[in-house]
């Protein structure tokens, strides 16, 4: 079998899992092309059996790139020319397309434009499966998140709307929720198929230990993540009786003057990596924390931070929203509590940092880990690919 990965992003969680996804169904005997940017934060993660065609010019056009450096209209309009290109996809002749990173405008255009739609099978992986509605913020996104933020999205639901898009055989969603809302919506056939834990960052020698009582809090810094809440926390933690306690948190976003101001007051708690993390740096992150935190406010798909503490064994403590009561509470792996509450979040921490039973939830993690591998998922994967071939 032939498949043709579409990837459209260059930064962030995406990349890393088409390049697992790729990698994993390569191994299962075959013939695997992935047509993506020139450059991406996963090009060394992709096997020598994984043919990359570098044939995209990178863009800025994530809501989050768009709220670091502004609508960059040059650099995108390029970018989103550049995807004239998917035509070469009929020089691979592939089985099935497989978008790998939600369905964008630009990229819907253009394989409809080529029909691509009529010579193959095309499978879209939804990883966010946003409101119906234009207003984006309290569903898609945080009350507090920005204007930017909140008008790239809006605008991704118009553009979806207006431009003509590809006949999509199947959707694949990470939640029973996000197959629900996105079957009944859509009326096309959509599949559960889980986020893998990823292997790759677990895979680096990081050369560094668990440190006790040390939180992390890893991603991009946008309001949904709920990072200001775990700062918030701090105070509360620091009254406690908690010997050499760190925060973490460390991820690229912009960090208000009150949160700074926050962080400088206990700053000798708080570690802050205000930075993209390079893959190294993630596994060392990860290696030396006691307890992941995961505040979000809102999850409107599946948390690749979540599959990162799987992999690397690690207790969580994350919100009552989304998956999370599933894979982190009724797994064993952690504790939930409110979203966007500072005192709650702070007692779950506490506990977990306390608790004679931590290392159950560190080896409840790591069994969620072992069941969401990528050898599973591939598997899964291949299945859905062959039932339309």
């Amino acid at each position: 079998m032939k498949i043709a990965y579409l990837l459209s992003r260059t930064t962030g969680g995406l990349p890393q899992y088409t390049a697992e996804l790729a990698n994993h169904v390569e191994s299962e005997s075959t013939d695997v092309h992935v047509f993506k940017p020139v450059t991406t934060s996963a090009d060394e993660i992709f096997s020598d059996e994984v043919t990359q065609r570098d044939v995209f010019r990178p863009d800025g056009l994530s809501h989050v790139a768009l709220n670091e450096k502004g609508l960059q209209p040059i650099k995108n309009f390029r970018s989103v020319v550049s995807y004239r290109n998917i035509s070469l996809i009929d020089d691979f002749n592939p089985d099935i397309i497989h978008v790998t990173d939600n369905l964008l405008p630009h990229v819907a255009f253009y394989l409809k434009w080529y029909s691509m739609d009529e010579k193959y099978p095309i499978v879209v992986t939804h990883h966010a499966v946003r409101s119906g509605g234009l207003m984006s913020r309290g569903d898609d996104l945080s009350e507090d998140e920005s204007l930017m933020s909140a008008t790239a999205v809006t605008l991704e639901k118009v553009l979806n709307t207006a431009l003509p898009r590809p006949r999509v055989e199947r959707y694949i969603v990470h939640t029973e929720s996000s197959k629900e809302i996105l079957q009944t919506r859509s009326g096309v056939p959509t599949s559960r198929i889980p986020h893998g834990a990823y292997e790759i960052f677990s895979s680096y020698d990081a050369q560094c230990y668990e440190e006790r009582n040390t939180v992390l809090l890893f991603g991009r810094l946008v309001p949904s993540k709920g990072f200001d809440t775990l700062i918030r926390a701090a105070p509360l933690l620091a009254e406690t009786d908690l010997p050499d306690l760190r925060i973490v948190i460390a991820g690229s976003g912009e960090i208000s003057e009150e949160l700074l101001e926050l962080i400088k007051e206990y700053e000798q708690i708080f570690e802050v990596y205000n930075y993209y993390i390079p893959d190294e740096e993630v596994a060392e992150l990860f290696s030396r924390a006691t307890v992941v935190a995961i505040p979000q406010k809102v999850q409107a798909g599946h948390s690749g931070t979540l599959t990162i503490a799987f992999s690397f064994g690690k207790p969580v403590v994350a919100t009552n929203i989304g998956e999370f009561p599933e894979l982190v509470e009724e797994s064993g792996s952690g504790r939930i509590v409110p979203p966007e509450d500072p005192e709650r979040l702070a007692e779950a921490i506490h506990e977990v940092l306390s608790n004679e039973d931590r290392n159950e939830m560190k080896q409840s993690s790591k069994r969620m880990s072992e069941k969401l591998s990528w050898s599973n998922v591939a598997k899964e994967h291949m299945n859905m690919y062959e039932s339309h071939v």
